[in-house]
């Protein structure tokens, strides 16, 4: 019963967006009353929380894939990134709520340290290849992390801007553009 209402808040999310997400809704999709809900998940929180964290396994999926390429460590950094663009393409609506505005998920994901861990499992793959990089002179070195955020807040921040229809360009062209800027990026550092 708690995957069909963890698929059913999915499906809700998907359709309705956070500001019109209900228990209701989702309870209506499962076709169980709004207060069986509460027997699975806590609270509205703690459905988003899992929500969400579907939506970082998924996430995870994608950039696990780029691990497996037969690549230099330099190249299989910008796979990893090139992974976030296509999850985001893939998944807008999850990516609006994991990454975006719409909802408190921070405060709720710093409020329970395992889903935190999780959310911070892709970067700390992205922190692990800028290290490697490093060790490679494929890019200067300096503190990882930092690093690594900064890239991530390139792409972050392009991702975002084509996702809040900012850069009118097709998906093809945006993903041509976004890879050869985030190739530029990356020889700069």
């Amino acid at each position: 019963m708690k995957n069909k209402i963890l698929n059913c808040a999915i499906k809700v999310y998907m359709s309705e967006g956070y500001k019109n997400f209900s228990m209701r809704k989702v309870a209506k999709c499962a076709e169980i009353t709004a207060t069986a809900i509460y027997r699975h998940f806590e609270n509205k929180d703690d459905l988003i929380l899992a929500i969400v964290s579907e939506g970082f396994r998924l996430l995870e999926r994608f950039v696990l894939n780029v691990a497996k390429e037969e690549a230099s460590e330099k190249e299989r950094l910008i796979l990893t990134q090139k992974s976030y663009l296509d999850f985001a393409l893939s998944y807008p609506i999850f990516y609006e709520l994991m990454f975006m505005r719409g909802s408190n998920i921070g405060d709720i994901m710093r409020s329970d340290d395992e889903k935190y861990k999780q959310m911070r499992g892709t970067f700390l793959m992205m922190v692990e290849r800028v290290s490697a990089c490093m060790n490679k002179g494929d890019i200067r070195k300096a503190d990882p992390m930092k690093t690594a955020f900064k890239i991530f807040a390139f792409a972050h921040g392009t991702v975002s801007l084509y996702l809040a229809d900012r850069i009118r360009m097709d998906k093809e062209q945006f993903d041509d553009e976004y890879m050869e800027a985030l190739t530029e990026y990356i020889e700069l550092l």
